[in-house]
């Protein structure tokens, strides 16, 4: 979704952070599901990790923003 929100116009470099992590978990899930081994602490931590960034989302894109602005 944060691709897609660069594509209409929101903050280049802002967004694509805020997309790496989601992305580093999504493709540490697509290797457990190929080599088939499925872990709660994965899904848990995933899901706690997700929701920090979620919360603080809003602080962090515009804390980025101004940071790549000024330089």
């Amino acid at each position: 979704m944060k691709i897609l929100a660069v594509f209409q116009g929101a903050w280049l470099y802002a967004n694509l952070i805020m997309t790496f992590p989601v992305l580093l978990l999504g493709l540490l899930g697509a290797y457990f599901v190929k080599v088939k081994k499925y872990n709660w602490i994965y899904v848990i931590i995933s899901a706690i990790l997700i929701s920090i960034i979620r919360y603080y989302e809003q602080g962090w894109l515009l804390g980025l923003h101004n940071f790549f602005a000024a330089n």
